[in-house]
């Protein structure tokens, strides 16, 4: 489950990506600030859908909620670390 999230995660850049395209909104000044917006975008979302099986795992080993936030920090920390061309 938390594999499959990765191909989630290029499914969303490139939809989100395509959507404006599709529209017509593929311009110079406005496509490094879509392209950083769907970088974040399909970070979170897979992120934070894989967060809740592994915290679940955790919590059946005995972890506390403490997994939980850092579950969610390291995704905040990988979504910061990806860097747009």
């Amino acid at each position: 489950y938390v594999l499959s999230m990765i191909g989630l995660a290029f499914h969303l850049f490139h939809g989100f990506k395509s959507s404006f395209q599709t529209l017509g909104l593929n311009h110079k000044k406005y496509s490094p600030f879509i392209h950083h917006v769907g970088v974040a975008f399909a970070v979170f979302i897979p992120a934070a859908y894989a967060c809740i099986p592994v915290l679940m795992f955790l919590k059946q080993e005995g972890m506390s909620l403490f997994a939980l936030v850092g579950c969610f920090v390291l995704a905040l920390a990988f979504s910061m670390v990806i860097k747009p061309k």
